[in-house]
């Protein structure tokens, strides 16, 4: 029987995203995220669950302005391509939603899709 989807986020996955992320903005802190990740019945979560989890965890690291989260993130989705990284397209989802940044989060978007699916 095939591993179920979910469990491709791992606590390796996230530490070798961390590293990614750690690498163009020195301030993230990838043990406290893959902690903040995993904890609270991270094993219970579904898929859909777990990209949630990633994507509003990861917010709460990224730099606080919108602008400047996205700019860490377009700085390594070249190196994050795949279906894993849909919860690119969540941190957009769930920051993203404000009329001052429908432009960058549509743009955002378009950018992410074609990289997760």
């Amino acid at each position: 029987m095939a591993e179920p989807l979910k469990d491709m986020y791992h606590e390796q996955f996230l530490r070798q995203f961390g590293e990614k992320v750690h690498a163009v903005y020195k301030a993230f802190n990838t043990e406290a995220f893959v902690a903040a990740v995993m904890e609270d019945g991270w094993y219970d979560l579904k898929l859909k669950e777990r990209i949630r989890r990633i994507s509003t965890v990861l917010g709460t690291y990224l730099p606080p302005r919108y602008e400047d989260a996205l700019d860490v993130l377009y700085a390594i989705d070249a190196a994050c391509v795949g279906f894993p990284y849909l919860f690119f397209t969540d941190i957009v989802e769930v920051y993203g939603q404000s009329e001052e940044h429908w432009g960058l989060s549509m743009d955002a978007l378009e950018r992410f899709t074609s990289k997760s699916s």
